[in-house]
């Protein structure tokens, strides 16, 4: 696992801007040997084209893919603001998390703050701390949330004869980015739901989550990049299926056979470079099987 050192930990920092605050958490990453210093400048290229702002006073500044070349190890550094920085209009950051990454070792920190994100005064916490460890703790994962006692359920669910309570997770968890925006659009959910199926409720509530955070992603990434969905069909049996099924199955598919993984792959070539205005759509390639439900 990739180690945060307490030398990479810059307390009570005082900057008048963002390019300011970059240029000092880049040469924390410059003095530890991760970086060489015109990664820095990489640093400050790419917040023409992507905000790094997570939201809840945190930023993740880091360079550009072209410049990857630039890094000489993967290494991550803390710049602290008690008193804020402006981001951009209306965005203060008190956490600025300088990220140098040439593989994805730095995931497992990226997964540990998107857990500190949900924690508003957590973050106000680290924002003030003069325990260098205490921001370790928390970005490495040492220091474990405890569970909440499952809550019981509301006015609202207790009106359900049945209800389901679903969590969405990975082995890294979201990117924090995503995770952050996926967070805040459910707030303005009561619930969502899509493809309702008797039997398949975790199954719905996945796809409602996938479906909406590409809706989110296209908004929130573009111009700079595009998110579109792609929901394919039967293109692989699972082994349990013995050829009755495989046969019932494919009868139903109105363009009378199987996808394939070119299938699927044809349609990302070809969003990929001719489609340029296709953004926050969902395709289906499942040769017309949606169209029966």
């Amino acid at each position: 696992m990739l180690e945060l050192e307490t030398r990479n930990v810059q307390l009570q920092g005082r900057v008048s801007s963002k390019k300011a605050a970059i240029r000092e958490v880049g040469n924390l990453l410059v003095n530890s040997q991760y970086i060489k210093p015109g990664y820095i400048d990489s640093m400050l290229a790419r917040e023409k084209v992507a905000n790094t702002y997570l939201g809840s006073g945190v930023a993740i500044p880091h360079g550009l893919p072209r410049d990857r070349e630039l890094i000489l190890k993967t290494g991550i550094a803390v710049l602290q603001v008690p008193d804020g920085v402006e981001w951009n209009p209306g965005e203060t950051v008190h956490l600025v998390i300088g990220i140098a990454a040439r593989s994805d070792e730095h995931l497992e920190v990226l997964a540990n703050l998107t857990r500190v994100l949900g924690d508003e005064e957590l973050i106000g916490q680290l924002s003030e701390t003069g325990d260098r460890q205490k921001i370790i703790s928390h970005l490495s994962g040492a220091a474990q949330p405890e569970k909440a006692p499952a809550a019981k359920a509301g006015p609202e669910l207790a009106e359900y004869t049945n209800y389901v309570e679903v969590t969405v997770q990975g082995t890294h968890g979201l990117h924090a980015r995503p995770a952050t925006n996926f967070v805040e659009l459910a707030k303005q959910f009561k619930a969502f739901q899509t493809g309702e199926k008797l039997g398949f409720p975790a199954y719905s509530a996945s796809k409602a989550a996938l479906a909406m955070l590409v809706k989110a992603m296209a908004v929130e990434l573009a111009p700079a990049v595009r998110c579109v969905g792609i929901a394919p069909g039967h293109v692989q049996w699972p082994a349990s299926y013995d050829e009755k099924t495989r046969n019932r199955l494919t009868r139903r598919i109105p363009m009378g056979r199987v996808g394939t993984p070119e299938d699927v792959a044809r349609l990302v070539r070809f969003l990929a470079l001719e489609a340029p205005y296709v953004n926050g759509d969902i395709i289906k390639v499942d040769g017309g099987l949606g169209s029966r439900y």
